[in-house]
């Protein structure tokens, strides 16, 4: 019984517009959910405009079927799931940890990589407008300061065992035409 192992179903793809599933899609994981006793969170990456524009549908349709939190990790996203009149959850990617995978450094300065920008009061400011009390991060290998601060003001998310470390428009793949990294870097279809 998937009910008393699972909780909450986080359906979505953080890192690529592209991956956005289709609206039926969408609709299946939160009818899946629901059947199986759990809550659904709906989560989403950074857009460009025609994501935004696809996104829109999409919070229409989550709306409709009953599906409440969104984990946002793009500003625009924010304010187009508030629009809509969904809970915005702040993702990982705009909580803005440092991410340092290299022991020696994480060591030397474990202290300074521990605290990071989420303790400005501007930061702690914006997320309590804006996370509608839960915000996500990652569990970095050095450690955090800010869980236990934050603990007060929010409910806190930490995705485990994987963390974020980078995106970017482009998608990597390998290719038989080599360059100097023996890596093709074309335009994402």
């Amino acid at each position: 019984n998937l009910e008393s192992v699972y909780h909450r179903l986080y359906f979505g793809n953080e890192f690529c517009e592209k991956l956005l599933p289709s609206e039926s899609d969408l609709t299946y994981a939160i009818d899946f959910a629901k059947r199986n006793g759990m809550k659904f969170t709906f989560v989403t990456s950074w857009v460009t405009d025609a994501g935004l524009e696809r996104l829109e549908k999409l919070f229409r349709t989550l709306k409709e079927h009953g599906g409440e939190e969104t984990v946002v990790n793009d500003y625009g996203v924010l304010t187009l799931t508030r629009e809509v009149g969904l809970k915005p959850v702040v993702g990982r990617l705009l909580t803005k940890q440092y991410r340092c995978i290299d022991k020696a450094k994480i060591e030397e300065r474990a202290s300074t990589l521990r605290r990071y920008n989420s303790l400005n009061r501007y930061v702690i400011g914006f997320l309590q407008k804006y996370g509608e009390g839960r915000v996500e991060f990652d569990n970095v290998p050095q450690g955090t300061e800010i869980i236990p601060l934050l603990r007060n003001h929010f409910k806190i998310s930490i995705y485990l065992p994987y963390v974020y470390v980078s995106t970017t428009r482009l998608c990597f793949s390998s290719t038989n035409t080599r360059n100097e990294s023996g890596l093709k870097i074309t335009g994402c279809s």
